[in-house]
This record gives structure tokens, sequence and C-alpha cells, in this order.
């Protein structure tokens, strides 16, 4: 690419050029300026993990260093010259181009190796919740999974040094991830792969999509061809047959209840409120006058037994409630 006397942006399309190995000369030293400030740096190193964890069978194109240094001493010898938004005396020398050279070189066949050579403990174990049940699984650092029923995850005895990667297979499950900034906790699945440091949030995997929501931390969500980072109180929704990841701020939080064993409903039609804690026990609801359905309820309920707060609904509504092992029979006039 001939540079125009115009500067070049480092941006996210850049610096993944810049880790695949597709950056030209002229890019990858804007990278390396760019990298002075230790703000960069930082916002760098979290898209490299990111990236080396989604694309571990990548290898990045070999560095051409003759082209590379062809290119550096013709840019010696014109009167063109990279145009960074930073400037700096120091790199108005040639050597210091040459030496900015000598390092981007190093830095590619250092991040080439790593891709090379990083890979994780083996996925030993197999985890799956059977139908009907909840099952806790604790990892090798101490960070939990809540998978609800029947969801399923491979994860390794003890995880290496650089990542701590798991796999998830199918169904939905509740993260609490121990926090380690110099060991990022990484989930493949089919459809994307979700890269934590420590925070909690919920996981929710179907045949053709995924949602991440954020219940605490930060989470990067990553295919291979777009990212997003979540805050607390966003989900992310990716879809199989779909390129693009859909960010919005989500309002169910009841939906991870079989993990949390908190709900909280505001004027909610029961209709709902079964639905949310059929999901999270392991109990049937048979209503049997539909218009039950329309009475709302307003309530908060936190490490509640199902008989417990199918009784209290009854009482405050003025409901009929029989039971029959997990099956729950609620009878009564109802709402319009």
């Amino acid at each position: 690419m001939e540079n125009k006397g115009e500067p070049i942006l480092v941006d996210d399309q850049l610096i993944a050029r810049y880790l695949s190995g597709e950056a030209n000369p002229d890019e990858a030293i804007a990278i390396h300026l760019w990298l002075e400030t230790s703000e960069n740096r930082l916002y760098f190193e979290k898209l490299e993990i990111a990236w080396n964890a989604s694309f571990p069978s990548r290898t990045p194109r070999d560095p051409n260093i003759d082209e590379a240094w062809s290119s550096i001493q013709g840019k010696l010898k014109s009167d063109k010259q990279i145009q960074i938004e930073k400037s700096s005396d120091f790199f108005k020398s040639g050597w210091a181009w040459k030496i900015a050279a000598s390092v981007l070189i190093a830095s590619f066949i250092s991040s080439m190796v790593f891709i090379k050579t990083n890979t994780s403990s083996p996925l030993r174990h197999l985890a799956i919740a059977n139908k009907g049940q909840v099952e806790e699984v604790k990892f090798s650092d101490s960070s939990i999974v809540i998978l609800n029923k029947g969801a399923s995850i491979s994860y390794p005895d003890i995880f290496d040094e650089t990542f701590r990667i798991i796999e998830m297979n199918q169904g939905e499950g509740f993260f609490k991830i121990a926090a380690n900034k110099d060991r990022p906790f990484i989930i493949h699945t089919p459809i994307a792969d979700i890269k934590v440091v420590g925070t909690e949030f919920n996981v929710a995997l179907s045949q053709d999509e995924l949602t991440v929501s954020v219940v605490q931390g930060r989470v990067i969500v990553l295919t291979p061809k777009d990212s997003s980072q979540l805050d607390v109180g966003h989900s992310a929704k990716v879809r199989s047959n779909l390129q693009g990841i859909e960010v919005a701020e989500f309002e169910e939080a009841n939906n991870w209840g079989y993990a949390t064993h908190s709900f909280v409903f505001k004027d909610v039609p029961l209709k709902e409120v079964f639905k949310d804690i059929e999901k999270s026990y392991s109990f049937f609801v048979d209503v049997r006058n539909r218009d039950i359905e329309n009475c709302k309820l307003t309530a908060t309920f936190v490490d509640v037994t199902a008989d417990k707060i199918i009784s209290l609904i009854a009482e405050t509504l003025n409901l009929r409630v029989t039971k029959n092992d997990n099956h729950f029979t609620i009878e009564g006039k109802g709402c319009p």
C-alpha cells in the first residue's frame, strides 16, 4: 500500500491484519509506533489474547524479512515517509527505522511461534446435567459453572499456564470466573467464543444460536468475522446463519434463576412466572383455568424452595394448589 501522505490509522481492522500476518511493512511500523503509549499497549494486548484464543489453529503468514527491509530502506531514500498521528524526533533517523523494523519482525516471529505452540490442557472431562437436574462444576482455578438441565461442557483436569480453556457443547450455564488477568478464561462453542478475565455471566447455547448475558464484570464475544465487548447488564446474541453480533440490554434476569435462586417479578403475568420457575426447578405446573395465567404477580423470592414459591403465589392470589410428586395443579377463579 503506497502512502499518499495521509496518516495510517491504527484501528481494530489494522490490528487484526497485523495479528494475522497480513499487514504490510508500513502498517506494521505504524502499529509499532502506536504501541509506544501504555494505554494503546494494554488495548492491543487484550485484542491479541482474544485473537490467539479464538483462532488457535490459524498460523499467521511468515514475515518476509527481505521485503520488509527493502521497503523500509526505500522509505529512507525517498522523500516520502510514513506519517502517524504521533511524531517523535527519534524516529526521524534511519537507524531508528531499522530498530523499529527489527523489533517488528521479531514480534511477528514471536507471535507466530506462540500461536503454533500454544495448546490447552486436554479436555478430559465431560460434564452433563441430567434432565430435570442442575449441576455445579468446579474447575481447577476455583471458577465454577452451574449447568442447567441437559447442558454439557468439556474441561481439563488442570488449566495450562497461558489460558483457561473449556468447551461448551450444548445447553445453558451460569459462570462465575475467578479473576486472573494473566490467564484469560476462554469458552469455545460451535457458534462463537467467549473470553473473560473474572466475572459472572450466563451462556445459553442452542443448535443455531448463542446468547451471552453479563451480570458482573466484562466479557468479549468473538466470531471469525466480528467481536463485541459486553458490560454489565448487556447481552450478545449470535446466530449461526448470520455474521454479526446483536448487542442489547437485558431485562429478564429471572432467566438464570436456576443458578442464582433469585426471582424478581414486577406486575408479571403468572404465565411468565410459571415459565421462569419451571425452568429453574424440577417441577411442572398444570393450570386448570387459563384465566389464572392472566393474573399478575409482584414479588421477590431469594433462596426459596419451589413448594414455598407456589404456596405463596396461591395465598396471594387466592388460588388452590395440590401436589403430586413434582407436579403442581393450580385451580381458582383467575383474572380477566
